[in-house]
């Protein structure tokens, strides 16, 4: 079994000169710049990750696929960096990302960790991706959360809400779970109302959704809080396009069709050959998460 630690930064010798310093540092971002990401099963959890990394590296099938804690963070390399543990002692490393799927399932590691630079946040941040809390085909996910959630101090949550489902029994219930766990302590909570843009807007108004969220989250006690109307899945496809790291034929006709939309809704005459990196950042900028992305950098 392989023992050392995660580190993530080329110059091991300054790690180990400065081991105390480090660690202090260490303290000082998990206090105030660790994020849970919570939410009930497929509203979207690792998809939003995704976005914020710009890439694929979580699995976020349309299912409920996060089993384990994966802990992200913001580091400035080139090529993301994967270890398994177990106990906080690494089982496997120098995973390759496309095995993240199979790990979900097997028993011998309880945490993921992943070291990769964010698209748009500069700042050393650590996300915490947690398994949905019902998964009824695995009821050991809700353990792991809530085991999560008990044994850190977390001060930051960002909690993601499915705009085709507001109000559902399950999301209800782990909210008023929250309200009660963090009664007595101070807690920061970004909602962001995804799947968005899988409204139909045409029958349905937007800001009255976005009303009757708030109040919603209102009666369960969550008042004047930050609501982020979102589009992770948008974000994370127009990300990948600005990149050339679109991989299958179905993300590619997903980013023509965004881009198709977009100049229709804003009657914008253009030659598709001149569409450029501007463009697409003011189109992210209408997901939502480059909102996001300002909140957490203000932290």
């Amino acid at each position: 079994m392989n023992k050392y630690k995660l580190i993530l930064n080329n110059n091991r010798l300054e790690i180990k000169k400065n081991r105390k310093q480090k660690k202090i540092k260490k303290e000082e971002i998990s206090k105030d710049y660790r994020f849970a990401v919570l939410s009930t099963m497929s509203s979207g959890k690792s998809t939003l990750i995704n976005a914020l990394l710009g890439k694929d590296i979580l699995p976020s099938e349309n299912q409920a696929c996060t089993g384990k804690i994966f802990e992200i963070s913001n580091f400035k390399i080139e090529n993301e960096i994967i270890q398994a543990l177990k106990n906080e002692e690494v089982v496997f490393s120098e995973i390759d990302k496309d095995k993240l799927g199979e790990l979900n399932n097997n028993n011998e590691i309880d945490k993921i960790k992943i070291g990769v630079k964010f698209y748009g946040i500069n700042k050393e941040i650590v996300l915490y991706d947690t398994p949905g809390v019902n998964n009824y085909m695995n009821k050991d996910h809700e353990e792991v959360t809530y085991n999560f959630l008990e044994k850190n101090e977390i001060k930051n949550i960002i909690y993601i809400l499915n705009a085709t489902q507001i109000g559902v029994n399950d999301d209800k219930k782990f909210l008023l779970d929250l309200k009660e766990f963090y009664k007595n302590q101070e807690i920061n909570i970004i909602f962001l109302l995804n799947k968005i843009d899988t409204v139909d807007l045409e029958y349905e108004n937007k800001n009255l959704i976005l009303e009757n969220t708030r109040d919603y989250l209102k009666n369960l006690g969550f008042e004047n809080s930050i609501l982020i109307p979102t589009s992770a899945q948008i974000a994370k496809i127009l990300r990948k396009g600005i990149n050339n790291n679109l991989e299958t034929r179905r993300e590619r006709l997903e980013f023509k069709n965004h881009i198709d939309m977009y100049l229709e809704k804003n009657n914008i005459s253009i030659n598709k050959k001149t569409i450029g990196k501007k463009m697409i950042e003011k189109m992210i900028s209408e997901t939502g998460i480059k909102e996001l992305e300002a909140i957490i950098s203000k932290k």
